[in-house]
């Protein structure tokens, strides 16, 4: 009964394990399908989306210190 229910056990998480990895390759991939699609044509909104006020910052400090003038 014991080794019967570690079993089962032993099982099921290999199950939710395999589950989860499973959507996580599908959700990365579904990413990765949809990321170029906007990237080309609009690449700035997908860069905020990844760190706004970082990349921002940088971009615009070095605008207005005179290099980009």
């Amino acid at each position: 009964m014991e080794v019967s229910k570690m079993s089962f056990g032993k099982q099921l998480l290999i199950q939710v394990g395999i589950n989860i990895l499973a959507s996580a390759i599908v959700s990365y991939i579904m990413y990765k399908l949809l990321q170029p699609k906007p990237d080309p044509t609009t690449p700035p909104p997908a860069a905020k989306t990844v760190g706004s006020t970082p990349t921002v910052t940088a971009t615009t400090v070095p605008t207005t210190t005179g290099e980009g003038q």
